[in-house]
């Protein structure tokens, strides 16, 4: 009947959510792994050691994972409030009145869905975002 189409709808809904933030993540993830490499590339890291030097006793410095405006707090309020006064648009408009870049666009987007700070209506470029 009515209710169990609406519960299937619900359910849909929320799997759609969560499949658009696994990709984010793992986009995420992805393209940090790829610029350690870069990075590590960059600084000769796997260089043999010069001749006549011996083994180093000093420790190695663990590299900080680099902390991006997507990750600011400041970034995150800026999107909410952006969202509160123009419910109703999708990404790519909030981007555009931010001018934020789209990867810190869609991890505010997913830190603030995930925090349920945000609701999403639609799917793909169609989704769009209102306060909660």
């Amino acid at each position: 009947g009515a209710p169990q189409m609406d519960i299937e709808m619900r359910l849909t809904r929320a799997a759609a959510v969560f499949a658009e933030e696994l990709v984010a993540i793992v986009k995420a993830e992805i393209d940090r792994d790829s610029q350690d490499r870069r990075r590590v590339g960059r600084a000769g890291a796997t260089r043999a050691p010069k001749a006549g030097r011996g083994t180093s006793t000093k420790s190695v410095r663990p590299r900080r994972r680099r902390r991006g405006v997507g990750d600011s707090e400041a970034a995150l309020a800026a999107i909410l409030g952006a969202i509160k006064k123009n419910p109703g648009l999708r990404s790519e408009e909030l981007r555009k009145r931010l001018d934020l870049p789209r990867r810190t666009l869609i991890a505010g987007l997913a830190r603030l869905r995930l925090a349920g700070r945000v609701k999403t209506k639609g799917k793909a470029r169609g989704t769009t975002y209102r306060a909660t």
